[in-house]
């Protein structure tokens, strides 16, 4: 066996000692992932009082503040108390206030399946 030989028989073992190490350190890693992804998994469901209406077309304001971020993207046209929201409207100009903590009875217009316009007007 040349010297040249044996080198490249050295470095050839490195290089799998080296592939060995990697590999066993990448597996343990994968193995503590998945056990903290099943230690965190929550077994029992909670329960809790639901304090909204039966009527489907009843809203609080804030459910229809959490509506405006969709209706600045275009995906619909929303209409508080006549005041027309949709992705040409400049937000900072409406005063939004007076819409938490009041009821809202909304009424949804449909194209072809899609949401086109919702309407809420205060009770």
């Amino acid at each position: 066996m040349d010297m040249n030989s044996a080198g490249k028989f050295l470095l050839t073992l490195f290089a799998w000692m080296l592939f060995a190490w990697g590999g066993y350190s990448f597996l343990k890693n994968e193995n503590l992932q998945n056990d903290y992804v099943q230690a965190s998994e929550q077994k029992h469901i909670s329960s809790s009082k639901y304090e909204g209406t039966a009527d489907l077309n009843e809203m609080t304001g804030e459910q229809l503040i959490g509506m405006i971020p969709h209706a600045l993207a275009g995906e619909y046209r929303l209409s508080i108390d006549y005041i027309g929201i949709d992705s040409s409207t400049d937000i900072s100009s409406i005063n939004l206030r007076g819409v938490v903590g009041l009821k809202y009875k909304i009424s949804v217009n449909r194209t072809n399946g899609a949401i086109t316009d919702i309407y809420a007007t205060h009770e």
